[in-house]
């Protein structure tokens, strides 16, 4: 607090705020770096990404998916809600589909359905999931949607049997 500019009758929360504040330009990442997409910190990312309204994220994308999903957020969601966006959605999930709106269908589906088709095959529970929750997040709220898709899973059953052999002696006593 050498260069404070506060006055001598600060409260203590006046005083840690600014002792706390001062140590802002001690961070090795400089604020310019922290917003732009192509010079922000890896581990910096996903803030990124929050604060340009990313709604579907998977820490599983290699870097330069990250920062090209943060580079399209205006443009994406200055269209939310429209077929280009669900469509951009599923390309960012990595599935093969195909979107029809309920004007599209024969005969014609429910006013604001959708159905998304999935193209590439089998999908797992999972991907379904994924799926569900990337469109919930872009879709706009008066749009229903379903997935047409092939859904694997794995289970393990048993089963089990049971042979009970002997013989059944019916014992009686004589009338007397």
């Amino acid at each position: 607090m050498s260069n404070a500019l506060l006055p001598k009758n600060s409260t203590k929360l006046e005083k840690a705020f600014d002792e706390q504040t001062q140590r802002i330009d001690a961070l090795p990442v400089t604020f310019a770096r922290l917003v732009d997409a192509d010079t922000c910190p890896l581990s910096f990312l996903p803030w990124l990404a929050w604060s340009r309204r990313v709604e579907y994220w998977d820490a599983q994308w290699p870097e330069s998916k990250k920062r090209d999903v943060i580079k399209g957020a205006r443009a994406f969601n200055a269209q939310r809600g429209t077929k280009s966006t669900l469509t951009q959605a599923m390309k960012n999930i990595g599935l093969g589909h195909s979107l029809l709106a309920w004007h599209e269908l024969s005969p014609k589906g429910t006013p604001y359905t959708f159905t998304v088709k999935i193209t590439s095959g089998r999908v797992s529970v999972q991907q379904q999931q994924e799926i569900y929750t990337a469109l919930d997040s872009v879709k706009s709220a008066r749009d229903q949607f379903s997935v047409d898709a092939s859904v694997v899973t794995t289970a393990n059953f048993f089963v089990a049997g049971t042979c009970r052999t002997g013989n059944t002696t019916y014992l009686s006593t004589p009338n007397a």
